[in-house]
C-alpha cells in the first residue's frame, strides 16, 4: 500500500513538475512551481529505498532554486506595478569598514570585560568557523549548551522541558492547504516567510527578523549569510548543523563576537509556543536560532523586550538611528525622501513603534500599546506615499482605519468609502496579505505612532574610527548643565562630507532583572565647534542628540575639511557605577578620533553651601551680598574658567545658579558697584554656571548665588587656569563672623522724616562695622516698596555745630546716597571707651535718606541696622533729633557738662530696652508654651547661668524650628535678643565650655533638674508642700524638660516630670480652695516611677497656665516670695561668687536623697532668720570652688523643715516683670523736642543708685533705681 502510495504521489508531482514549464505569467509558474516541490517532498517521505531519497532530495533542491529565481522576479515585477522602493536594482554588496586604530591598553580590557554578560562569555570574534567544528564525531553526544536560558514565571506554568527541533516542531500545526507538512527542520522556505511571537516578550525582535527577511525577499542578500554558521553559500542557506550545534556572529558591547547556542527550544504544554515561528514554513529552523542566540545575549526567554533598532543593532552590526515622529524638527516629506530610496537599495532595515495608547484606543485604531511593528515595504504612487506594516504577534490586532490610496481609488471609482471591516476584505480581494499586516499612508504613521528606527548598513562609509572608554558615574557623575566630568573627544574629517557619529553603551548582566526592566536612564552626544578642546557647560553645541532610553544614539553632520569637533557624552540617570562605552565615527573619507585636548593646566576646587543665613538670592534681593564669598588669588595673567555646580539636591536640582567676579583685593564686596564687575556668567543657570575669561595678576572676589532667596544647598566651586601655577582660592568669613552682632529697634522714616539718630556705645576698645537692612512695610494691606530711597550712614562725635563726622558709608565722598539694595555699611571703626566722655558729645549712628521729589511719593519704610564688633557694641533708641541740637546750642558751648547727658540717656534707653525684651514675653512665644523657660531663665541668669542658657538656648530653638519669628516685630526682636544672650554668654565662657563636652552638660542639667525635684519632693514626704513647693516642682519639670535637647527623655525622668506636674497643680488646687494641700498627700508607698496613672493636666486650667508662665494674670507674690533686705544684699553677694561653679556641675547632689520617709518636723528644728542669714552667708565662699565641680554639696544640706524653691526666684521674676510707671527718658521722642531746662540727679542709696531727671517744662521727675 505505502508503495502505491508512493507513486502515486510521484506522479502527481511529476505532472505538476509539467504544468510548472508550461508557458504562464511568473506568478502562475511559481505557483506550480511550490505545488511540484510540495508533492515530491511527500514522495521523498513515502521512498521505500536510500537510492530513491537521494533521487527525490536532489529533485527538491533544483526546484527550490527554480522557485527562489521566480520568486525574485516577481517580487521585482510588482514592484515596479506599484512603483514601490523594491524598482531600483539591490545595491551590489559592499565591505563595511573596520576601525583601524591601534587600541590601547585600556581600550583591550574594556573589550574583554564585555565578553562576560549573564553568565556566558562571548569573546570577540576572530574569524569565521571552520566546517569541522560541527561535525558530529563518533561517540559524540549532540552539543548542549553549558546551561539553559532562563524563563519567565509565566512561561514556567506551561514549560514541557527543551527540545530538539524534530521534537519541539512535531507539536506544531503542519496541516496547510490541505497538505500535511514534514516536522523535520529545514532551512529551506517553500513559501513568503510569516514570521509571529507568542509567548515570548520580544515583539522587538521578531520584527527585526520580519524586517531582515522582508529585506531578502526584496532580492537583497541576506543578512543571514555573514552571521549564522553554518551555511551553504552554493544555495544562499544556512544549513543544519550535524552537531545541533550554531554559531553567530553579533556585534555588542564594542565589537562582533561569537555567541554559541545549541538547537534546543523550549516546548509547552499546551498550543503555544516559546519561540519564533513562520507560520508559512512551521519547520524553518534559522528564525528561531537567531531568536536564541541573541537572546542568549540580552539574558533568557524572560527578556522584556527594547526596541527593534537595538536589537537590529546586535544581530546585522547596522547603525541605529532613532526618530521622534513627533518632534517638532522632523519633517514627514524630508524624512520620506531620506529613507525611501535607501530602502529601495536595500540599506536601511525600517522598523516603526507605537507610543503608550489606552485601552480605548487600542480597540478603536487596532494598534497594540508600546509594541513595536516592521516595515515591509514602502511604495509612493500619485504622491501618496505608504508603508506595509506588519505585527508580529500571532494573534495580534490589526490597524483598523483604510489607507489613503484605497479611499482614493474607491471615491474615483464613485462608491462609497466602507467601514473598517468591509475596507479590509476589499483590499484582501486586491492585494492577498499575511495577517497582521497592512497598509498605512505616512500622514496617518505620524499621527498614531511615536518613534522610527532606522538601521543603516555601514557599507555606507569607507572609514571607521572606534573609541572604547569607561565612564565612572560613581565618582564623576554627570551634573544638569555642566560637561565638566563628561568624557569628551575630538574628531577631524580629512575632506568635507557627511560624519556620523555613533555612541553604544555596552551590556550589563544587570540591566534586566528577571521580566522587569531595570531603570537604565539616557545618553545623548553633543558636538561643538571648540577646535577639539574640551568644554564645561551644555551651551553653545552645534548638534545635540535626542536623550534616549536605548544603548545607542546617533548624530549627523556635515563636517568641514580639516575642523576639529568637540564631541561630549551627555547622561541622566544612568546608575552611580562604572559603565563601559564605545564611540564611533564613520565617513567617506580618513578621520581622525582622540580624547578631547585639556585647555587648561592647573585646577583648584572648594565645596560650600547656601545655608539659612547665606542663601541671598539675586542681585536685585536686598540680601543678596550675605552669599558665599570666595578670594581668588591670580599669580599671573592666564585664562580662566570658574565653574559653579550645585551638588545638593542631586543632579536633577532646579537651582539656578550665577557667578559674579568682583576685583576687590580679595576681601568681601560689601557694596554692590557694577564698575567693580570684572566678570559674570550671564543668565542663572539650573544646577551650574560658568565663566571662561582672562584675568590679570591680582586678587578677586566671587560670588555665588541662587536665583531665590532662601534657596539652601550644597555646591563646588572650581576654578582652571591656562598657566602651570595654580591659582589660590579661598573661602571668606561670612559677614560678621568672629564678631558680635548688636541689631539695633528699627529705624522707621515716617513720611517727611529724612534723619534718624541713635546714640552708640561700648565699654571698653572695640572695632566694629554697621550694615543697614531694608525691612518689609509693617503696615496692613500694604506690600514692601520695590525700591528704596537712597541712604546715607554717619558715624558722629557729638550734635550740633561742633560734631565731627567720624566715618560715612559714602565710598567716594559725604554726600553720596547709596541704594539698600546693593549695600549701605560703615566698614571697620574704632570705638574707644573715652570717645563717650563728658565733653566729647556721645557718639551718634545718624541715617539719612535721599528726599523725594514730592511729599507724596514719600513713604514710609523700615531698616533694620546691624553692627557687628569685636567686642559688644550697642545701639539705643532712634529718633529724629531736632530737639537735641537746639539743647547742644545752648548748653555746651564753652562748659562743655552738658555733653555727657545724651550718652547717658542712650544708656538708660537701652537698659530699658533689655528689661523690656526679658519681660514682655511676645504673645505669641507664651502660646507656644516658652514662658516657663523665659522665667525660669531670668531667675538663674546670675545663679545658675549655665542652665539660664539651655533655657533661653531651648527657647530660641522651638522659636526656629516653629518660625515664630515670623509672627510679628516683637517677636523677632525678642528672637535676636535671645540669640545675642547666648552668643555672648559662650564668647565669655569660651574657656569653660570648651573643657565640658555635651556629656557632661546634660549630666550637669540632669542633676540639677532632679535637685530640684528632690527639694519638692522632701517637701512632700514631710508633709510640708506649700505654695514654693509646687513652684519648686514646676521647676523641675521645666529643667527637665530640657533633656530633650540632647534626644529622647527616658522613662524614668519622664515619669518624674509627669509627677511634679501632677503635684504642682494638685498643690495649687488646694490652696486657692483654701484647704491643707498636705491632707491629699499620697501615701508613704508612692513612687514616682511607678505604672499608676497620673490624672492628665488641663492645658485651659487657669492654675496650670500659671505654673505654665502663660496666664494673662499676674500672680501676686506671697509673703515667702519677697525677702527682706539683709537677705536681699546677702543673696546679691552670693549671685557674684556663684558663676564659675555653675559652669561645672557638682558631683554630689545639692539635697541628699532620703532613704526612708522624713517625719514631720518639730517645733524646735524651724531655724530663725537668724539661721537663715548665715546660711546664705555660707555661700559666698564658693568662689574657689566655682572652676572646677566640688565633691560636697553644692548647698548646705537642708534641715528636715527647710524645703525651699531656687533661692530668690521670685525677687528676680518680680524685678523682671514689674512695669515702670514713668514715661521713657530718651530725649529723640517728641518731649526732647521742648527747649527746656534739665536736672540730673544720682545718687546712693538702700538698694544702689537711683537717677532722677528733672524737667521744668512738664515741672515732673523720673526715677530709675538699680542695683548695679
Amino acid at each position: 500500500m505505502s508503495t502505491t502510495s508512493f507513486e502515486t504521489t510521484e506522479q502527481r508531482a511529476l505532472a505538476a513538475e509539467r504544468n510548472a514549464s508550461l508557458p504562464k505569467s511568473r506568478k502562475g509558474a511559481l505557483e506550480a512551481t511550490i505545488n511540484a516541490v510540495e508533492l515530491y517532498m511527500r514522495a521523498l517521505r513515502l521512498a521505500p529505498t536510500s537510492n530513491e531519497k537521494a533521487r527525490l532530495d536532489s529533485k527538491c533542491k533544483e526546484l527550490l532554486s527554480k522557485a527562489e529565481k521566480l520568486k525574485v522576479e516577481d517580487v521585482k515585477a510588482e514592484c515596479d506595478d506599484r512603483n514601490t522602493a523594491s524598482t531600483l536594482p539591490p545595491r551590489v554588496g559592499l565591505k563595511q569598514p573596520t576601525s583601524r586604530r591601534k587600541l590601547t591598553t585600556r581600550e583591550e580590557i574594556i573589550l574583554l570585560e564585555g565578553s562576560k554578560l549573564n553568565g556566558f562569555v562571548f569573546p570577540p570574534w576572530k574569524g569565521d568557523p571552520t566546517p569541522d567544528e560541527f561535525v558530529l564525531k563518533d561517540g559524540q553526544n549532540l552539543f548542549v549548551d553549558s546551561r539553559p536560558l532562563q524563563l519567565s514565571s509565566l512561561q514556567l506554568k506551561t514549560f514541557a522541558g527543551w527540545k530538539r527541533p524534530w521534537e519541539a516542531f512535531a507539536g506544531l500545526d503542519m496541516l496547510q492547504d490541505g497538505i500535511e507538512l514534514s516536522p523535520q527542520p529545514t532551512m529551506q522556505c517553500v513559501k513568503k516567510v510569516d514570521l509571529v511571537q507568542d509567548m515570548t516578550s520580544d515583539c522587538s525582535v521578531v520584527a527585526s527578523l520580519c524586517a531582515g527577511s522582508a529585506r531578502a525577499e526584496r532580492g537583497h542578500p541576506k543578512i543571514l549569510s555573514s552571521i549564522m554558521f553554518p551555511y551553504d553559500h552554493s544555495h544562499s542557506l544556512p544549513a543544519l548543523s550535524p552537531s545541533s550545534k550554531y554559531i553567530f556572529r553579533l556585534y555588542f558591547n564594542g565589537c562582533h563576537r561569537k555567541v554559541v547556542v545549541d538547537d534546543l527550544l523550549p516546548s509547552s504544554t499546551d498550543s503555544r509556543i516559546f519561540h519564533v515561528v513562520d507560520r508559512s514554513n512551521p519547520s524553518y529552523l534559522a528564525p528561531a536560532l537567531v531568536e536564541k542566540a541573541y537572546l542568549k545575549v540580552r539574558g533568557g526567554y524572560d527578556f522584556p523586550g527594547s526596541n527593534s533598532g537595538t536589537d537590529l543593532a546586535v544581530l546585522t552590526g547596522w547603525l541605529p538611528e532613532q526618530i521622534f515622529l513627533h518632534d517638532e524638527d522632523v519633517m514627514p516629506e524630508d524624512l520620506w525622501s531620506r529613507v525611501f530610496k535607501a530602502f529601495a537599495y536595500g540599506d536601511v532595515l525600517v522598523t516603526i513603534g507605537t507610543g503608550k495608547l489606552s485601552k480605548r484606543e487600542q480597540r478603536h485604531l487596532g494598534l497594540a500599546s508600546e509594541h513595536d511593528y516592521a516595515i515591509l515595504d514602502m511604495k509612493e504612487t500619485d504622491g501618496m506615499r505608504e508603508m506595509l506594516i506588519k505585527n508580529p504577534w500571532s494573534d495580534g490586532d490589526v490597524w483598523k482605519g483604510v489607507s489613503r490610496s484605497s479611499a482614493r481609488t474607491d471615491e474615483e471609482k464613485g462608491q462609497p468609502l466602507l467601514g473598517s471591516k468591509e475596507q479590509l476584505s476589499a483590499n484582501t480581494k486586491q492585494e492577498t496579505m499575511a495577517p497582521g499586516t497592512f497598509w498605512m499612508d505616512l500622514g496617518t504613521v505620524f499621527q498614531h505612532f511615536e518613534n522610527l528606527y532606522l538601521n543603516w548598513n555601514p557599507a555606507l562609509f569607507s572609514h571607521r574610527q572606534d573609541y572604547h572608554f569607561s565612564w565612572d558615574l560613581s565618582t564623576a557623575p554627570s551634573m544638569l548643565g555642566t560637561f565638566q566630568s563628561n568624557p569628551q573627544f575630538s574628531v577631524t574629517c580629512s575632506q568635507s562630507g557627511s560624519l556620523w557619529l555613533l555612541l553604544n553603551r555596552h551590556f550589563r548582566t544587570s540591566d534586566y532583572q528577571g521580566n522587569n526592566k531595570a531603570p537604565h536612564g539616557f545618553i545623548s552626544l553633543y558636538l561643538f565647534d571648540k577646535k577639539g578642546h574640551r568644554v564645561l557647560l551644555s551651551d553653545g553645541s552645534m548638534i545635540r542628540g535626542p536623550y534616549v532610553d536605548s544603548p545607542n544614539v546617533l548624530i549627523r553632520l556635515e563636517a568641514q575639511a580639516r575642523t576639529d569637533y568637540t564631541v561630549v557624552a551627555a547622561a541622566q540617570d544612568l546608575p552611580s557605577t562604572k559603565l563601559n562605552f564605545t564611540l564611533s565615527a564613520l565617513s567617506r573619507c580618513s578621520i581622525e578620533l582622540s580624547l578631547a585636548k585639556k585647555r587648561y593646566l592647573s585646577a583648584v576646587s572648594l565645596g560650600a553651601a547656601w545655608s539659612r543665613s547665606t542663601a541671598g538670592g539675586n542681585s536685585e534681593s536686598t540680601a543678596y551680598l550675605t552669599n558665599p564669598q570666595f578670594s581668588l588669588e591670580m599669580p599671573s595673567r592666564a585664562e580662566i574658567a570658574i565653574l559653579l555646580q550645585a551638588t545638593e539636591p542631586a543632579a536633577e536640582t532646579k537651582v539656578a545658579v550665577h557667578i559674579k567676579v568682583f576685583f576687590t583685593m580679595g576681601s568681601r564686596v560689601a557694596t554692590l558697584r557694577s564698575r567693580d564687575i570684572v566678570a559674570q556668567s550671564g543668565d542663572y543657570r539650573r544646577g551650574s554656571a560658568a565663566i571662561e575669561t582672562i584675568l590679570d595678576a591680582g586678587t578677586y572676589t566671587i560670588i555665588c548665588s541662587t536665583f531665590d532667596a532662601g534657596q539652601m544647598g550644597k555646591f563646588s566651586l572650581s576654578v582652571q587656569s591656562s598657566s602651570d601655577s595654580a591659582p589660590n582660592l579661598r573661602a571668606l568669613p561670612a559677614e560678621g563672623s568672629g564678631r558680635l552682632t548688636s541689631v539695633s529697634q528699627p529705624a522707621v522714616f515716617a513720611a517727611g522724616t529724612n534723619r534718624l539718630l541713635a546714640p552708640v556705645w561700648a565699654s571698653r576698645l572695640a572695632r566694629a562695622s554697621v550694615v543697614v537692612q531694608p525691612m518689609n512695610n509693617p503696615v496692613a494691606g500694604t506690600q514692601s516698596p520695590r525700591t528704596y530711597s537712597p541712604l546715607k550712614l554717619t558715624l558722629e562725635q557729638g550734635q550740633g555745630p561742633y560734631k565731627v563726622c567720624l566715618a560715612t558709608s559714602s565710598a567716594s565722598n559725604e554726600n553720596e546716597f547709596d541704594d539698600p539694595a546693593t549695600g549701605v555699611r560703615i566698614d571697620d571703626f574704632q570705638i574707644q571707651p573715652e570717645m563717650q566722655g563728658l565733653a566729647t558729645g556721645g557718639l551718634w549712628l545718624v541715617l539719612e535718606r535721599m528726599a523725594a521729589s514730592s511729599a507724596a511719593m514719600q513713604l514710609e519704610e523700615r531698616f533694620q541696622i546691624l553692627v557687628l564688633g569685636e567686642e559688644r557694641v550697642s545701639t539705643g533708641a532712634w529718633g529724629v533729633g531736632d530737639g537735641l541740637v537746639a539743647w547742644y546750642a545752648q548748653s555746651s558751648i564753652g562748659t562743655g557738662s552738658g555733653s555727657f547727658l545724651p550718652a547717658l540717656l542712650g544708656i538708660v534707653d537701652q537698659v530699658q530696652l533689655e528689661v523690656k525684651m526679658s519681660s514682655q514675653i511676645p504673645a505669641a512665644v507664651r502660646a507656644a508654651d516658652l514662658a516657663r523657660f523665659a522665667t525660669r531663665a531670668s531667675q538663674l541668669e546670675k545663679v545658675k547661668p549655665l542652665i539660664s542658657y539651655y533655657c533661653n538656648y531651648w527657647i530660641v530653638n522651638q522659636i526656629l524650628a516653629k518660625k515664630l519669628e515670623k509672627t510679628d516685630q516683637d517677636c523677632f526682636v525678642y528672637t535676636t535678643h535671645l540669640i545675642d544672650k547666648l552668643e555672648q554668654f559662650k564668647a565669655d565662657n569660651q574657656e569653660h565650655d570648651a573643657a565640658v563636652d555635651d556629656l557632661a552638660r546634660r549630666a550637669y542639667v540632669e542633676e540639677f533638674a532632679l535637685e530640684t525635684f528632690q527639694r519638692a519632693d522632701n517637701a512632700l514626704r514631710a508633709n510640708k508642700a506649700s505654695r514654693q513647693t509646687a513652684d519648686t516642682f514646676q521647676a523641675a519639670a521645666t529643667f527637665l524638660e530640657l533633656l530633650q535637647i540632647w534626644g529622647e527623655i527616658d522613662a524614668e525622668n519622664a515619669a518624674k516630670i509627669k509627677y511634679a506636674k501632677y503635684h504642682a497643680l494638685r498643690i495649687a488646687k488646694a490652696l486657692k480652695a483654701g484647704e491643707d494641700p498636705n491632707a491629699s498627700n499620697p501615701a508613704a508607698d508612692y513612687r514616682t516611677s511607678g505604672d499608676e496613672a497620673l490624672p492628665a493636666l488641663d492645658p485651659n486650667d487657669p492654675e496650670v497656665q500659671m505654673l505654665n508662665g502663660s496666664s494673662t494674670k499676674p500672680r501676686q507674690p506671697s509673703v515667702v516670695d519677697v525677702p527682706d533686705e539683709a537677705y536681699k544684699i546677702q543673696s546679691d553677694l552670693a549671685r557674684q561668687s556663684s558663676l564659675n561653679e555653675s559652669l561645672h556641675p557638682s558631683r554630689d547632689p545639692s539635697v541628699p536623697r532620703p532613704s526612708v520617709i522624713v517625719p514631720k518636723p518639730k517645733v524646735e528644728d524651724a531655724p530663725d532668720d537668724t539661721d537663715r542669714i548665715q546660711s546664705n552667708l555660707a555661700r559666698q565662699s564658693s568662689l574657689d570652688q566655682s572652676l572646677h565641680p566640688s565633691r560636697a554639696p553644692s548647698l548646705p544640706r537642708p534641715t528636715q523643715d527647710e524645703v525651699s524653691p531656687v533661692e530668690a526666684s521670685a525677687s528676680a521674676e518680680d524685678f523682671y516683670h514689674q512695669t515702670s510707671p514713668y514715661d521713657d527718658v530718651s530725649p529723640l521722642g517728641s518731649e526732647a523736642e521742648r527747649k527746656s531746662s534739665i536736672g540730673v540727679i544720682v545718687g546712693a542709696c538702700a538698694r544702689g543708685w537711683d537717677l532722677r531727671i528733672w524737667s521744668s517744662s512738664s515741672s515732673s521727675s523720673t526715677i530709675w533705681s538699680g542695683d548695679g
